[in-house]
């Protein structure tokens, strides 16, 4: 881990406020279990041990004692046996893919009682991005979707084009971005929030020694290791992955400009849905700022821009070299 990427990336990061800390601590009540289970997928594939969320629905008087007694032993106890995270991968084909190994989706089908105690830890997690998140992502975060990133985006494009503001649009891609986050890193990064340290001492159980199966026309082989990345199909690897990519939002927010409108109007200068990041350069002098922002991510966490499926789209008069931006 480079030193000095993250003593500046942590510069721009806000640690929680003590109500939001003590959300984390407190013990997991019947009501969140309940709300994890019913908030689940219906009909979703199990993991190894093949319950579903149907089986916890339909017998809740019957098991939910004893199911709030288990989750809270992992919870308050940091005990996740390796077999309550192991996990199924299988891959599903793109919809443009190309037959081989990079033309699939890869899924991870995990255990039930891990999936519920991993959304229970994500719905609290989530009162962290509504106080540090809000500006900046706009997925998972309460009251944003995905229409308003749309309709942000567009608005500035179409202010852009009939104002002749000079700005330039970058829509950055990262190499495989949930797969590429380093443990090690991503821990360090959750720390810089100031989340209680047991907390982050379940996730890192959670995570450690973590393995995964793949099945293959019907048929399991193997035992892999897993060691970077959050599994897609896991309930928290979202929020996990929005808290991580922040640093990177929260240094591109400080750091550029923005489009101010009259007096009190603006535009922030980056938002993102999930991993993908759309940036707002108003000033040709910004591009190295972005640059620097961009390689310093890279450095703390091991993402990889991906150039060729990054773009750049020059508006209103916009005369520095757009694509040297995504190199």
């Amino acid at each position: 881990m480079d030193r000095e990427s993250v003593l500046t990336l942590q510069a721009h990061t806000q640690p929680l406020d003590p109500a939001s800390a003590e959300s984390l601590e407190r013990p997991i009540t019947a009501e969140e279990v309940i709300t994890a289970i019913r908030s689940g997928a219906k009909h979703e594939s199990p993991g190894i041990n093949s319950i579903c969320h149907e089986f916890y629905s339909a017998n809740w008087e019957m098991v939910h004692l004893d199911l709030l007694e288990l989750l809270n032993h992992m919870f308050l106890s940091n005990n996740v046996t390796p077999r309550q995270k192991h996990g199924v991968l299988i891959c599903i084909p793109e919809t443009d893919g190309d037959g081989t190994p990079n033309g699939y989706h890869p899924i991870s089908l995990l255990n039930t009682d891990y999936k519920i105690l991993v959304r229970i830890l994500g719905l609290r997690l989530r009162q962290v991005m509504a106080a540090h998140l809000q500006h900046t992502q706009f997925c998972g975060v309460p009251g944003h979707s995905i229409l308003d990133a749309a309709s942000q985006i567009r608005d500035m494009i179409a202010h852009a084009e009939n104002t002749g503001t000079p700005m330039c649009i970058l829509s950055l891609d990262f190499h495989n971005a949930f797969d590429c986050i380093a443990h090690d890193n991503m821990f360090h990064i959750l720390q810089s929030y100031s989340i209680w340290l047991e907390f982050i001492d379940l996730l890192h159980a959670m995570y450690s020694d973590t393995t995964v199966s793949v099945q293959i026309n019907d048929t399991i082989a193997g035992t892999i290791l897993i060691q970077s990345g959050v599994r897609q199909g896991c309930p928290l690897s979202m929020v996990l992955y929005a808290l991580c990519l922040h640093h990177l939002l929260s240094m591109l927010d400080h750091s550029l400009q923005g489009l101010q409108v009259g007096r009190g109007k603006g535009w922030r200068p980056v938002l993102a849905y999930a991993d993908d990041v759309t940036i707002f350069v108003t000033h040709p002098v910004e591009s190295a700022t972005t640059r620097q922002a961009i390689h310093c991510f890279e450095k703390v966490t091991g993402a990889q821009l991906n150039p060729s499926k990054s773009k750049a789209m020059a508006l209103g008069g916009w005369t520095a070299l757009a694509t040297e931006l995504v190199h």
